[in-house]
This record gives C-alpha cells, structure tokens and sequence, in this order.
C-alpha cells in the first residue's frame, strides 16, 4: 500500500501515521528500491487490534444561521 492508500484506510494524516511508525505503535513501511509500501494486510490487522473509538467519524459541518440585521447588511 501507499503512504495515499494507508491515509485512505486509517484516516490519520500522513504526519500522524510517520509518528506512530518512529514510536513503533504502527506498522513500518517496507523500502522497495526508492519507494516505500506498507504490507496491507498489517496494516489492517493492526486497525483490527484497535478501539473503535480510535477510526472517529468526520465531524459534521453544521450552518451557523446569520442575524437577519448582518443579512440585510449584505443585502442578502
């Protein structure tokens, strides 16, 4: 997998997933020539062994409604 792939799978930034491989809490990536691939199925083992809280959902953006006096401001 690519370090694209492991960031579409975890949902963790690739900052956080180079952190969690120096601090050894993630799977390390395996150096192919000038590339490097992380093996799919540690990765997916290891998002096994997790709490499920640690895959949050995206929070959801919510409209913030505008006073009506700034609306009629803007002219809106």
């Amino acid at each position: 997998m690519t370090i694209d792939e492991v960031v579409a799978v975890t949902r963790f930034s690739r900052a956080k997933i180079y952190r969690l491989v120096q601090k050894g809490d993630f799977p390390a990536q395996r150096k192919i020539g000038a590339s490097a691939r992380w093996v799919a199925s540690e990765v997916h083992d290891w998002m096994a062994r997790q709490p499920s809280t640690s895959r949050r959902q995206a929070p959801v953006k919510r409209r913030i409604k505008m006073p009506k006096s700034i609306r009629r401001k803007m002219g809106m």
